[in-house]
């Protein structure tokens, strides 16, 4: 690999990591105004969202040209690596816990789990179809 590759790939990450975050932000900025509940809608959203994404980037593009690989860099590590917050999953779950609050505990992790493994699936099943 070139040093001008890896120079690419790293920009990528950053541009898409940027990018990621921010719509991490936005998502939790309209969850915040759209609900009013105890629940972390934004992880879930964001959590269930990055995982069908992730999905759908590997499976279309498990056979990319070498040419675009920074791309597939970009869109998984860097956007996706900057848009899913499992860490922030794990504090809020704990904070559920921590205030005694069993049954949400239980649903986030249940809801988390659940919907992102679906989502993976489905988006593997989506970005299969691309797959020429």
């Amino acid at each position: 690999m070139k040093g001008s590759d890896i120079l690419v790939e790293v920009l990528g990450v950053a541009i898409g990591g940027s990018l990621g975050a921010l719509s991490r932000y936005g998502v939790g900025v309209a969850c915040e105004f759209l609900t009013t509940s105890s629940f972390p809608w934004a992880i879930l959203v964001v959590n269930c969202v990055g995982c069908f994404l992730f999905g759908l980037v590997a499976a279309a593009m498990s056979e990319v040209d070498p040419a675009y690989y920074w791309l597939r860099v970009a869109l998984a590590t860097g956007f996706l690596g900057g848009l899913t917050t499992f860490s922030s999953f794990g504090f809020d779950t704990y904070r559920l816990l921590e205030a005694s609050d069993w049954t949400l505990a239980f649903l986030n992790v249940a809801a988390n789990m659940l919907t992102g493994l679906a989502a993976v699936a489905a988006g593997v099943w989506l970005g299969r179809q691309f797959v020429v």
